[in-house]
């Protein structure tokens, strides 16, 4: 199984060093790392110069904005996963690589996701795990953490990152390959990555209604139910009892919205024979 280890930068040295640091001292060899810069003018440039010889492509130019960045990442990656770690964000450490390739050694699920830790910058705040299963619930209220998400690469290729939004696309990705097809998932044991919190991504009110809006233009049933079952948020993440519950709503909703239509028809029949 080959890994592609994506970095985005835009004038973020100390933090670029940062990434390329970590990911220098990975343990599992080969993998493939793919730079790109948005046309850096702070010394990143330099910084991806001195560190040639682990990555495979690099490239500094202007770009669209974080997901266009990610796009030509994904455009030039070629292996089996993808895993986005950014200027600033870390391995956790020198065997996370190699801890997770070995758990994604039978290579069935499309979406691996290990464990994440988060800090403040000074001192780690807290601990994320992925969850057991994935659900529709899951989805319409909680997310992935991106660094610690190995996706399969073939099929980032065939739909790209939403260049239109500025901070939910990876989630829109996901949620919607999760709508729309055989989505695999498993989860991983290892703690892939330490990330700060904060930046762009931290902007609660403009992430939410980026979600609201890709939920509402996915579908107008899933949104009112969406806005329906907000209270229950919590319970979507690792109860499995509770994992269908809105697929068997939405279901239930569809299979009466038939039958009304299907009881219209016969009584609009009976009405015609009857004169």
């Amino acid at each position: 199984m080959n890994i592609s280890v994506i970095t985005i930068c835009f004038n973020n040295k100390a933090g670029l060093k940062r990434t390329l640091d970590s990911i220098a001292q990975q343990t599992l060899k080969p993998f493939e790392l793919i730079v790109i810069d948005g046309g850096s003018t702070d010394g990143s440039v330099e910084c991806i110069k001195q560190n040639e010889h682990i990555i495979s492509y690099w490239v500094s130019e202007k770009d669209n904005g974080p997901y266009n960045a990610m796009n030509k990442g994904i455009e030039r990656a070629s292996g089996d996963f993808c895993i986005f770690m950014n200027s600033g964000d870390i391995f956790y450490s020198n065997s996370s690589l190699e801890d997770a390739e070995t758990q994604m050694k039978d290579g069935v699920a499309d979406l691996y996701v290990g464990v994440a830790s988060m800090s403040d910058g000074v001192r780690e705040t807290s601990v994320v795990k992925p969850p057991k299963e994935i659900s529709l619930g899951f989805w319409l209220y909680h997310s992935m953490i991106h660094q610690a998400a190995f996706m399969r690469l073939s099929m980032l290729k065939e739909k790209l990152y939403d260049e239109n939004l500025r901070i939910v696309s990876d989630w829109k990705y996901m949620f919607q390959e999760y709508t729309s097809r055989e989505y695999r998932y498993q989860p991983l044991e290892t703690i892939v990555c330490s990330f700060q919190i904060g930046g762009i991504s931290s902007n609660d009110s403009e992430r939410i209604g980026e979600r609201e809006e890709t939920i509402k233009t996915t579908s107008q049933m899933l949104y009112e139910e969406y806005l329906r079952n907000k209270t229950l948020k919590s319970l979507y993440y690792n109860n499995i009892q509770l994992r269908d519950d809105l697929g068997m709503i939405l279901a239930s909703r569809k299979l009466t919205s038939i039958f009304c239509s299907i009881t219209k028809a016969i009584s609009r029949i009976g009405i015609f024979l009857r004169r």
